[in-house]
């Protein structure tokens, strides 16, 4: 999708530096729908810019040699070594060569990619101070794809330019541009990254293995697998599998399967929250007419019951919050503060509390405050990450919430339910 992101740095001059560093030197700018991520103060002017003054070709090197991992590897898994590892192929402030990079995440889930962008933690930055809040960005897949390679081949036609024909970043694209339009040779990469690994740094034999897999759970599960592998740890191989199916599985029939008659209306995974896709989906599957002779499989039965039953919870949201305009499209959302107990819609911040607790903002009201059982917060929540949380007290002042637990939703219940027991009848005197 054309103007999704765009990433840039425009021709400047530079007095020091390499023959490559100085033929790509400019301010440097990414944007995602149209905003930058990349807006600070230049300290050594104190004046607002649309992102600093770098050179690409680090930034170049470094896309390239990433390239897969953020094409095709998720967030930032719950493993703390493998976490380390991963900030090293997604996080953009890890580029170095003595520049102010912007503290912006790249990842993607196999649907869409993700720029999570952080303001810069020292406010006294020496070089170039990046202010806003914590921004999360979602775009097409396609669209990051694009956005990097029109940078590189940026970088590379400056310095080609400049007689600099042979240097690592040719020969890094060179090599790059030959695995992606191999398709065995991508597969091979792409499942690499999606485990973690950096281009040649995991086992030969073992990816070989792995995806030979594919022919007996599918290529879907592989990926699935991998993904789930590299966030948990925990190696599944196509014989796991079939033991568990053996030990826990069920005979199914593939012609049982439910389907829409009119898929074209459904909604796209990423578009939505996954339990409102089911929701939508199972609701879709009801009202849909039934075949000439009124028959139902008992598949398509039970699905209908299902689906009945999720819209008879009281408008609830998958997090077992109730549905109100605040678990809606933001621009729906009417500025009024929310009521304790209250689900709604909120932004995971990257500044924690003092014990390193969650914080989180209520974009409606720009307040910001505590999350008091952080402690709930899944492993693998991000800064920018926008949750359902409910509402633990609210003035116009400070905001504090809960993660949505079970104990959290039965005092929520247990709080809208309660009756107040009647007052007593006055007593008469005599």
């Amino acid at each position: 999708m054309t103007g999704e992101l765009t990433i840039s740095v425009s021709s400047e001059s530079l007095d020091s530096g390499s023959a490559e560093e100085r033929a790509t030197f400019g301010m440097f700018v990414v944007a995602a729908h149209g905003r930058p991520l990349t807006a600070g103060v230049d300290a050594s002017e104190d004046a607002l810019r649309s992102g600093p003054h770098v050179s690409g070709y680090p930034l170049a090197e470094w896309f390239a040699w990433n390239w897969w991992r953020l094409r095709w590897e998720l967030g930032r898994p719950a493993v703390e070594s493998a976490a380390q590892r991963w900030d090293f192929a997604h996080r953009m402030s890890t580029v170095g060569e003595g520049y102010a990079w912007p503290d912006i995440a790249i990842f993607s889930d196999g649907r869409q990619s993700f720029l999570v962008s952080e303001p810069s933690q020292n406010p006294d930055a020496v070089m170039f101070r990046y202010i806003g809040a914590s921004r999360r960005e979602a775009v097409s897949m396609e669209s990051l794809e694009s956005a990097i390679d029109e940078f590189v081949e940026d970088v590379l036609t400056r310095l080609d330019g400049q007689e600099l024909r042979d240097t690592n970043l040719h020969r890094l694209w060179s090599d790059l541009k030959t695995e992606r339009e191999d398709p065995e040779l991508a597969r091979f990469r792409r499942l690499e990254a999606q485990l973690g690994y950096d281009p040649d740094e995991a086992d030969e034999g073992d990816i070989r293995d792995r995806l030979n897999d594919a022919g007996a759970i599918g290529e879907g599960a592989l990926r699935e697998a991998a993904a789930d592998e590299a966030a948990h740890g925990g190696a599944m191989s196509a014989k796991d599998f079939e033991n568990v199916a053996k030990r826990s599985g069920f005979d199914a029939n593939p012609n049982d399967a439910v389907a829409l008659s009119d898929p074209a209306g459904a909604p796209r995974p990423g578009e939505i929250q996954a339990g409102r896709i089911g929701q939508r989906l199972a609701r879709s599957i009801r009202n849909q007419p039934e075949s000439a002779d009124g028959a139902r499989n008992h598949m398509t039965s039970d699905l209908m019951d299902r689906a009945q039953t999720h819209d008879s919870r009281d408008g609830m949201h998958p997090t077992g919050c109730p549905q109100t305009a605040s678990t809606g499209d933001r621009s729906d959302m009417a500025a009024s503060l929310p009521k304790p107990g209250e689900c709604v819609d909120a932004l995971l911040l990257n500044e924690k509390t003092g014990k390193g607790g969650w914080k989180a903002k209520h974009e409606p009201t720009d307040l910001q405050g505590p999350i008091h059982n952080s402690v709930e917060v899944p492993d693998d929540a991000a800064a920018g990450q926008r949750v359902m949380l409910i509402v633990a007290h609210a003035n116009p002042h400070d905001i504090a919430f809960n993660w949505p637990t079970p104990e959290a939703r039965r005092s929520r219940s247990d709080n809208r339910h309660r009756r107040r027991d009647p007052k007593p009848p006055p007593q008469k005197r005599y």
